[in-house]
């Protein structure tokens, strides 16, 4: 029978460099200074940002991730 008991003996960190994580990270970092309120932050707000930003970490321009809007 295998064992089922699990110990964690330090703290636990979790390390991601994929161009999705770094491109959620960026999208945290600009809503910090979007003009948008709030209440207004949808679904479009919110998946439209995380494209721009995943666009932008995988090579693109800022320019070119704003005129896919």
């Amino acid at each position: 029978m295998a064992n089922d008991s699990v110990s964690v003996s330090g703290p636990v960190s979790i390390h991601s460099d994929s161009k999705e994580r770094v491109a959620l990270e960026l999208l945290e970092k600009v809503d910090c200074y979007s003009p948008v309120r709030p209440e207004s932050k949808d679904a479009r707000y919110w998946l439209t940002l995380y494209a721009q930003c995943l666009s932008v970490v995988r090579g693109g321009t800022v320019s070119r991730a704003l005129d896919k809007e």
